[in-house]
């Protein structure tokens, strides 16, 4: 890893985004994360010299000032999700993911495209979201019951539009950005912190009723390694792959 990197830091208080936040700020990068609210215990005991809370969303920030706060960063890491309620779900926003991608990468696109520098952008994504440019197919049940999600079920479809975005879109809106697309399968939380997991571009088994799993650690420990390794970056950039837990037992040894 070549020193210390500025990171921009989205969902830092979410179950995943707290212990990538602890990750980043173990290994001395000084980190952004913008939050809806600085007095959560998520981020306690973390050192105020490589973590800085700016309290707000990127989808209530002004241009101006999101140019300001991204300006010089070198990756912007996204753990964003919708809250498991009815009005997480069902309310405004409703593309929380894809909004806020797209805006914090006109920003960033604004702010650093003078710099000549490319930016590492790396968006913790759904297993349940194929990757149409891969031979990824679905079984015809698996096909129907996702179709049913992504126009019932408004965070799927927003996974699915973020996911389109980066694959289709984000070259037209910027070419100082480089992107990963990480898809855990059964995300899980535990206690351990093992680190035993493959990756995989394609899926290995089904979406729904899948005996894999993700520790939500081994998320963090995946996309932190993602900027500080560039061979690892270099093997995955661009693409969307799956994660899940290789330990021969599971998430439990």
């Amino acid at each position: 890893r070549e020193g210390a990197m500025k990171v921009v830091l989205l969902g830092a208080t979410g179950a995943t985004g707290r212990l990538l936040a602890r990750q980043l700020v173990a290994k001395k990068h000084h980190v952004t994360a913008i939050v809806r609210n600085t007095e959560t215990e998520a981020l306690s005991g973390l050192s105020a010299d490589h973590l800085k809370q700016v309290r707000g969303t990127v989808l209530g920030m002004c241009d101006e000032s999101l140019e300001q706060l991204v300006q010089g960063c070198d990756a912007v890491l996204i753990c964003l999700g919708h809250t498991i309620s009815f009005s997480g779900i069902f309310g405004k926003p409703r593309l929380l993911v894809t909004d806020t991608l797209k805006k914090i990468v006109k920003a960033v696109d604004a702010a650093n495209k003078s710099e000549n520098k490319i930016v590492k952008l790396v968006l913790m994504n759904s297993v349940g979201v194929r990757n149409k440019g891969l031979e990824e197919k679905h079984s015809v049940g698996e096909g129907i019951l996702l179709g049913l999600l992504y126009f019932l079920i408004p965070p799927h479809k927003d996974n699915v539009l973020a996911a389109d975005y980066l694959t289709d879109s984000i070259q037209k809106d910027t070419s100082c950005i480089e992107w990963v697309s990480v898809r855990p399968v059964t995300l899980i939380d535990e206690s351990s912190e093992h680190t035993d997991y493959k990756l995989d571009p394609l899926r290995q088994q089904g979406v729904f009723f899948s005996s894999e799993q993700t520790g939500r650690f081994q998320v963090a420990h995946f996309m932190s390694a993602l900027i500080d390794d560039e061979n690892l970056w270099k093997q995955w950039k661009g693409k969307t792959p799956v994660l899940s837990d290789a330990s021969p037992e599971g998430s439990d040894t």
